[in-house]
Formats: structure tokens, C-alpha cells, sequence
């Protein structure tokens, strides 16, 4: 080895021995569940969820959101608050069993497109606390062979979607 290819090794060892002992070296990411994986949408380093989360939400194909105002993002989509396993949840608060997140709308106006445990399609607003759900009309049909398609046919044709959507009450104990 040369002197120069010992210099420089000798550096880099000492560069990175003063990190790891540095106050303002970045601390090792470890993630409360799950494991460590590469979102490959932003590239940053995230936390992949637990089986048990992952079956909190309806996982579109990723590059489904590609160019849309919607999120399929477990991390956008309120997991472990309104759609929790723990009750009181937005599903024993309408009574529809497993209502699970699809799309969150992500300009701030909070609309949501939910799917239950038999399959059926919901419109959820946040702020105003309707639940709508979707009337076959619009999630079934030779068309639609996948979620991504019944997603498509809905966001093409919201505004009748909504219209034509039948109101889910609350139930009260």
C-alpha cells in the first residue's frame, strides 16, 4: 500500500470514529414496529408497517397515485387513530363492520374512500362526518377487474358518485 492509499484510509477511519462519538452524529433509525425499508417514492428510509397495521388499510399498487391528489400512504391515513382496532372506532361508530381506509384526498379538505369487510365502497368526510356509501352502480361491472379500477371509476365520476351515494347513520349506545 502506499503512503497516499494509507493517508486517505487512515482520515476516513478517523472521520468516521469522530462521528460515531460526535453529540451531532445522527443516531441509528430504528423503527417502534416492523422493519426498515427504502420508500422508493421519496427515497427516504421508513418503517415498513406489522402485518397486524398492514391490514388496516386497502394497499393499492404504488404507482397507482402517481399524478393523483390522493394518498394510499399508511402513514396519511390515520391507522392508529379513527381506523384503530381499539373502539370507539369510525367503524362502531356507523356500525359497518371493518371499514378500512383506500384514498385520503391531500389538499386538506379531508375526504376519504373506505372499504368494509363485504366489500363495499364509503365516502367519509372528516369534517362534516357523513359517511356515504357507494352504490354498486360504481364499484362493480366486467370493467372493473381490480381496486385500482373501481378507485379510477369513482374519482372520474365523484360528484355523481356522491350524489347517488346513500347516507350511513350513526349508531348511539
Amino acid at each position: 500500500m502506499s503512503n497516499r492509499e494509507e493517508t486517505a484510509m487512515q482520515a476516513t477511519s478517523a472521520c468516521n470514529s469522530e462521528a460515531e462519538n460526535s453529540s451531532l452524529a445522527t443516531p441509528p433509525i430504528t423503527p417502534a414496529k416492523g422493519k426498515l425499508t427504502t420508500d422508493a417514492r421519496t427515497e427516504e428510509v421508513v418503517a415498513e408497517l406489522p402485518k397486524e397495521e398492514e391490514l388496516l388499510y386497502i394497499k393499492l399498487k404504488p404507482e397507482y397515485t402517481e399524478g393523483l391528489t390522493w394518498s394510499n400512504d399508511p402513514r396519511d391515513l390515520d391507522l392508529q387513530g379513527i381506523f384503530s382496532q381499539d373502539k370507539p372506532n369510525l367503524s362502531s361508530g356507523f356500525n359497518v363492520e371493518g371499514l378500512r381506509p383506500i384514498l385520503k384526498e391531500e389538499d386538506g379538505e379531508d375526504p376519504w374512500i373506505l372499504r368494509d369487510a363485504q366489500g363495499s365502497c364509503y365516502l367519509w368526510d372528516m369534517w362534516d362526518g357523513h359517511l356515504l356509501k357507494v352504490t354498486d352502480n360504481w364499484t362493480t361491472g366486467p370493467e372493473l377487474k381490480d381496486i385500482e379500477d373501481v378507485m379510477k371509476n369513482i374519482l372520474a365520476n365523484l360528484s355523481w358518485v356522491e350524489e347517488e351515494a346513500v347516507r350511513v347513520f350513526r349508531t348511539y349506545d
